[in-house]
């Protein structure tokens, strides 16, 4: 799967904070993608995380 830099660094910090490893996250993410492709469900919940942080 590709995804640019700053979206694997943004994944590997929320995946510290919330204590989980860079796998079981995008394993979640996978989980509740649907027919979403993984890269753009990633790209959209990385994106989420950090709109969620500024509100």
């Amino acid at each position: 799967m590709a995804l640019e830099a700053p979206f694997w660094q943004a994944l590997d910090e929320i995946a510290g904070a919330r204590g989980l490893s860079r796998a079981a996250l995008v394993t979640e993410i996978d989980a509740g993608r649907g027919a979403e492709n993984l890269a753009s469900a990633i790209r959209v919940f990385v994106l989420g995380h950090f709109r969620d942080r500024v509100s």
